[in-house]
């Protein structure tokens, strides 16, 4: 069974937006939570993100990673890193990459 829990929800607004060109982007940040089967057949949980991008109420991309930490507390802090510096979702990727060499 998988559990989504929104984090933080933020929206972007690029300088070079005016009434013209559109809409400011919107990203929402999950922690996914999910029972895990280890060797021995007992159930786990396991913790992955969630990253979400919206234009005009729209998802436009979005990614989810499972298998980030093993505990809660850490994921969350993980989420936190990532909504402080807006990292989307095509950026996620090469993050975790430099972070926690996922």
């Amino acid at each position: 069974m998988i559990s989504k829990f929104l984090e933080k929800r933020i929206e972007l607004i690029p300088q070079e937006i005016t009434e013209d060109l559109g809409n400011p982007l919107e990203l929402e940040y999950y922690l996914v939570e999910y029972d895990s089967k280890e060797e021995c057949n007992e159930i786990q949980k396991g913790y992955g993100i969630e990253i979400i991008k919206k234009n005009n109420g729209k998802v436009t991309e979005s990614i989810l990673i499972r298998n980030v930490y093993a505990t809660r507390e850490k994921s969350e802090s993980l989420i936190k890193k990532l909504f402080v510096n807006s990292v989307t979702p095509v950026s996620l990727p090469y993050v975790l990459d430099d972070l926690i060499g996922v």
